[in-house]
């Protein structure tokens, strides 16, 4: 008579780990997937208590221009097993250029009756964009501060944000990130 070990399973996060370099003016446009992003683990009760998530093996890559895809093996945590050894992952690759400017800053969703300013009134804003631009791309570039999170705000600064971001902006940065506003009854 043989007694088989008690064993339990339970579904835990997938941990990629990335070491990527891209080539000058290229970058991820931020999707980065994998699948499966959760996987099944079976051991001991005891030792899967503690584990929340299962890293891969490094996935490395130098001078990314184009899209990427493969297969990389989980790492092994001792005593326990997983549904799958591997994952697929798929890095989305853009060429991109920047640009840096000083926009003014607008307020939206002001009720009427009221009055907002912003302090700064302008702010220092780095735009990437892929490249070539979207037809009709245009470089203006302004920025917002919402009366709405100032309502939210308990220290009367807001976010700035880019007034509508554009089709083909990955990103930008806005310096200062936040604004002082005063609201003032007309």
């Amino acid at each position: 008579f043989y007694r088989f070990p008690f064993e339990n399973h339970k579904k835990i996060a997938v941990d990629a780990i990335f070491s990527l370099d891209y080539r000058p003016q290229y970058m991820s446009d931020g999707k980065v997937s994998i699948k499966p992003d959760s996987v099944i683990v079976y051991g001991d009760p005891l030792r899967l208590e503690d584990i929340t998530s299962i890293k891969t093996k490094p996935i490395r890559h130098s001078d990314l221009h184009s899209d990427v895809s493969g297969t990389i093996a989980l790492e092994n945590i001792q005593g326990v097993r997983t549904s799958v050894p591997e994952i697929s992952y798929s890095i989305d690759v853009v060429r991109f250029t920047e640009l840096r400017t000083v926009a003014p800053i607008s307020c939206i969703n002001v009720p009427d009756g009221k009055t907002m300013s912003v302090y700064p009134s302008v702010a220092r804003v780095r735009v990437k964009y892929e490249f070539p631009p979207v037809t009709g791309f245009t470089e203006d570039v302004s920025l917002t501060v919402d009366y709405n999170d100032f309502q939210e705000s308990l220290s009367g600064k807001c976010k700035v944000a880019l007034a509508s971001p554009k089709e083909g902006v990955i990103s930008y940065e806005v310096d200062p990130p936040y604004a002082e506003c005063i609201i003032e009854e007309k």
